[in-house]
């Protein structure tokens, strides 16, 4: 115990992982040897897709004239030869309103500004989304910093449960009984960005979009509780991976790679990690039902506590196939899941429902979620595995082209 923080590091004997590991299987598709007897199980519907990425269109040889505006060197388009004086505003033929004045108003500015960006002010943001001076589009004059590829409807069956997935760009795809709220496509793909964790609202009529500078938009019920972007000096390379909310969303955490923890609105400051050094990247967290604590884990296994939250084990110090990506409790907060990127399962003192494990998988497992009495995981291509005996499965977008790689699942509750 370290102040509060359980620094997770497997010992022999403290947890039996189940999963992704090497060793044959016999007829009954179980595994003997050295290692304990056990059996891969749960089924689901494999996936075939075709995952590409849109490249940003150069913008090096827009002109000023196409430009439009004054540019400063916060501003995506600008580029030393547009600054002739050399004073960090280039464009000046246009004025220096155009996007440089910290007061403009949305004429002055000229454009629409995220939330990362320096111009950006709550006043100018009338629905409070994250994104102001809306009236001028999501791209900015000229050229767009890049281009929002088309992304395919989600197809979905209505069976009472429901879920969205996040892709990369920011776009929200929902399935079931999810409802879609709105998503950060236009955001990210403005600023520049990327978004790295979708996390629901507890009362399913809304989420929020965490985007790697640690910026945070709202959708639906969510509400906004500020960016970790405005607050934290991040270390040089330092990036917003993960973010848990408080059981009645007036709050919310913000975590880092390297283990930093920023409480927003009424969530409460348990601890971090700003003073270990980590042997892999904080990937994921988790908070406890009433927020008394939360989790976070590494891509090494490494599993950490804080608060209330219990250590019951971690594959810290154990070589993986697949570095790990999720952390999910069991139903009765009393264990937990972990879930590795080949989709095998590690359960620390919580009933095994399955994995994919040992199942060629046509992208990586990237994420893992809360669902029923079990858990859901999510493939970069957009696969969704369910292994709950409770909540039925109600869509994918497996063997659908889709754009963007998808990073992100959440579940209405």
């Amino acid at each position: 115990m370290f102040g509060g923080l359980a620094i997770a590091t497997l010992v022999a004997g403290l947890a039996v992982p189940v999963g992704a590991h090497s060793g044959g299987l016999d007829s009954n598709g179980c595994h003997a040897g050295s290692q304990p007897y056990h059996c891969h199980g749960g089924s689901s519907p494999t996936t075939t897709t075709t995952t590409t990425t849109t490249a940003p269109p150069a913008t090096s040889t827009l002109t000023c004239s196409d430009i439009g505006r004054s540019l400063d060197r916060s501003d995506p388009l600008y580029r030393p030869d547009l600054d002739a004086d050399g004073d960090g505003i280039a464009c000046e033929s246009f004025g220096t309103g155009g996007g440089t004045s910290p007061t403009g108003n949305c004429d002055d500015i000229g454009r629409p500004v995220p939330s990362s960006d320096p111009l950006y002010r709550q006043e100018l943001d009338a629905d409070n989304d994250g994104i102001g001076c809306e009236e001028f589009g999501v791209t900015v004059t000229g050229e767009p910093v890049c281009t929002e590829a088309s992304r395919p409807a989600a197809v979905s069956v209505d069976t009472g449960s429901g879920y969205w997935l996040l892709d990369r760009g920011g776009a929200v795809y929902a399935f079931g009984t999810a409802q879609h709220f709105g998503d950060a496509s236009h955001t990210a793909c403005l600023a520049a960005l990327e978004a790295v964790k979708l996390a629901a609202h507890p009362n399913g009529n809304g989420y929020w979009i965490l985007l790697s500078d640690g910026s945070v938009l709202a959708f639906g019920a969510a509400q906004h509780h500020g960016n970790a972007s405005d607050t934290a000096a991040f270390a040089v390379g330092e990036q917003a991976t993960t973010m848990a909310s408080t059981p009645d969303g007036s709050g919310y955490w913000i975590f880092t790679d390297l283990g930093r923890a920023m409480a927003f609105g009424t969530a409460v400051d348990h601890g971090d990690l700003t003073e270990i050094t980590l042997n892999g990247p904080v990937v994921d967290s988790v908070a406890l039902p009433d927020g008394s604590g939360y989790y976070m884990v590494g891509s090494d296994g490494g599993v950490f506590a804080f608060g209330t939250a219990d250590f019951f084990g971690s594959m810290g110090a154990t070589q993986l196939n697949q570095p790990v990506n999720g952390l999910v409790p069991d139903p009765d907060d009393r264990g937990y899941w972990l879930v590795a990127g080949d989709g095998g399962v590690f359960a620390f003192d919580a009933a095994f429902r399955g994995s994919m494990g040992g199942t060629t998988l046509n992208q990586p497992v990237n994420g893992m979620i809360a669902f029923g009495d079990g858990y859901l995981m999510v493939a970069s291509d957009g696969g969704v595995f369910n292994f709950s005996t409770d909540k039925q499965f109600v869509g994918s977008l497996g063997g659908v082209p889709i754009p963007l790689p998808i990073v992100g699942i959440a579940a209405v509750s």
